[in-house]
């Protein structure tokens, strides 16, 4: 079920991609989705069977947070979670390693293509 979650806002974009027949469609995933690729793919295989046919690649992009602790705003520090877990991330302070942050971004799926 999470990863319908994060995977099913995208069907609609990558329907209209598809009508637009893209040499390459590049999924970007966002560091504390949790979300591993062979996850993705086999959601969209089961909501667009056309995808199939498609050259996708995938890439990672960072997240950033915010530390309630120090009050350090950036890039995560220590993440305490693996992407087969299904679980909510946790993401540590670089700077305290404190696990009182707040996620800023990197918790969704991008999509481009050419």
């Amino acid at each position: 079920m999470h990863d319908k979650t994060f995977v099913l806002p995208i069907i609609d974009e990558l329907v209209e991609i598809i009508k637009k027949q893209p040499k390459k469609i590049i999924i970007k995933i966002g560091e504390f989705t949790n979300l591993a690729e062979d996850t993705i793919l086999h959601t969209l295989k089961t909501e667009i069977p056309k995808i199939y046919e498609l050259d996708i690649d995938f890439e990672y992009f960072k997240g950033k947070i915010k530390c309630y602790e120090c009050d350090y705003t950036g890039d995560a520090g220590k993440i305490y979670a693996d992407r087969h877990s299904h679980m909510e991330v946790i993401v540590g302070c670089p700077d305290c390693d404190s696990i009182r942050t707040v996620k800023l971004s990197g918790r969704n799926l991008l999509i481009d293509f050419y």
